[in-house]
């Protein structure tokens, strides 16, 4: 007996099914292993700005008691090594996003059709796999402050570094030609640099945050 719509086999049509079935998986199994290499990777970049962001804001707000100039130099260092260790950091979570939203496609086909529901709380239920359940539960689930955490991580370095520079120049005391305190140029440098992020940040989470379902 024989399909009409295409002259195949049933038997035929099963066999192509589940040889296409285990290609999606094994793709699956990569995007899952590239997700946890790259969760990994950004994880640690994140841990190694704050050991040494830190530590060069300690060494820098020391020296600063001694020698302003100097604690000012190596707090620009920081800085420097803080905003490196960002786009660092944003090129892995592009590759990140990536391989998620690749593992998001292949398990449309790979789901079971009776895939059991989860409850995520704030009334947010869904019966999708492993990657859909983390995109529901990051985007739809986590408020603000939470769901951009990793933002607010690096502009809480970036508003220390930039009070310990507003400090070290107040110390230093020079001006520029229009007699404008240099403490002052970098109090509004930095303010205008945090007001820039949070816009950032907030306008990213408005864009990747599914409307409601009126």
């Amino acid at each position: 007996m024989t399909d009409p719509d295409n002259g195949r086999e049933p038997s035929g049509l099963i066999h192509t099914f589940a040889i296409q079935n285990n290609i999606f998986l094994e793709e699956w199994k990569e995007c899952r292993e590239s997700v946890r290499t790259y969760d990994n990777i950004t994880t640690h970049t994140r841990s190694q700005a704050i050991l040494v962001s830190i530590a060069l804001m300690a060494i820098g707000g020391s020296l600063t008691i001694i020698d302003a100039e100097r604690g000012l130099i190596i707090e620009f260092l920081a800085l420097a090594f803080l905003v490196a260790e960002y786009y660092i950091e944003r090129q892995y979570k592009g590759y990140l996003g990536a391989a998620v939203k690749r593992a998001k496609a292949l398990e449309t086909k790979l789901i079971p059709p009776d895939s059991p529901k989860v409850d995520l709380g704030k009334g947010r239920t869904t019966n999708e796999m492993i990657s859909g359940v983390l995109t529901v539960q990051s985007r739809q689930v986590y408020g603000f402050l939470v769901g951009q955490a990793h933002h607010f991580f690096y502009l809480l370095l970036y508003i220390a570094d930039g009070g310990l520079i507003v400090y070290s120049s107040y110390r230093l005391g020079p001006t520029v030609n229009v007699e404008i305190p240099l403490w002052i140029l970098a109090l509004v440098s930095l303010a205008g640099s945090v007001t820039a992020l949070v816009v950032a940040a907030a306008l990213g989470f408005r864009k990747a945050r599914p409307e409601r379902p009126k």
